[in-house]
């Protein structure tokens, strides 16, 4: 993802709501969204790891 947020082919997840990241995650996790590499990503996530990653990523700007 970019580190500058520009929303040029992969988009910056810097600075996401806890929330929104982590509704996003577990949706690409049951095939909800539609992106193999996503989906596969997400797949091997658990809870704990999601909810890491929410926090760190919304803690960037």
């Amino acid at each position: 993802h970019r580190a500058d947020n520009a929303n040029e082919g992969i988009p910056g997840i810097n600075g996401w709501e806890i929330e929104d990241f982590v509704y996003a995650l577990h949706e690409y996790k049951q095939k909800l969204r539609e992106n193999p590499v996503m989906q596969m990503m997400a797949g091997s996530l658990g809870d704990e790891e999601i909810a890491a990653l929410a926090s760190y990523f919304a803690s960037l700007q």
